[in-house]
């Protein structure tokens, strides 16, 4: 899931990216990044043109750190525009949704071979599992796209507080 946002903020793009900076650390994939008691916001890069920052893991956090933001600035008369993309597509994500497929290839494989078949008893329970599979899939389909839209909506929302707070911070 990807998600965009658009961000008009009252300050020049040079005392942002300096302050953006200073709660932005080195992205390091170390696991003990949970332990550590740094102040710094999110794990990433900031450049002259853009962004790349991913919420730094807490002990605690509810996998808000599989949100990746990518962002680029721009200027439109007195106001920094920020572009952001903030996507959730990761490797848990990828394989669920792969085995989630793989999983109804197979039982649909097992449907139509029923429904092939000329046994009426097993064209009937070969119909009914097909109505079976497709709700299941319809509801696994929808809690993946819930979660993963929320997931998004909430870093949406932390980015544009943070960022407001980055400013009026001095």
């Amino acid at each position: 899931m990807v998600g965009d946002h658009r961000m008009k903020m009252d300050v020049s793009r040079e005392i942002f990216i300096e302050r953006l900076k200073a709660h932005v650390g080195v992205d390091t994939d170390s696991s003990l990044d949970i332990f550590s008691s740094s102040r710094i916001d999110y794990k990433g890069a900031v450049g002259q043109s853009g962004f790349y920052l991913r919420r730094r893991r807490g002990f605690f956090s509810n996998n808000r750190h599989y949100c990746k933001a990518i962002g680029t600035f721009g200027e439109e008369g007195n106001q920094l525009v920020i572009d952001i993309e903030i996507n959730n597509i990761t490797a848990p994500i990828i394989i669920a949704y792969s085995i989630f497929i793989l999983a109804n290839l197979f039982q649909v494989y097992g449907i139509l071979s029923g429904i092939l078949s000329l046994d009426y008893s097993r064209v009937v329970h070969s119909i009914a599992g097909l109505f079976s599979m497709l709700l299941f899939s319809a509801a696994m389909a929808g809690i993946i796209s819930f979660f993963s839209t929320k997931t998004i909506q909430k870093m949406k929302y932390e980015l544009e507080n943070n960022f407001y707070t980055y400013i009026k911070k001095a």
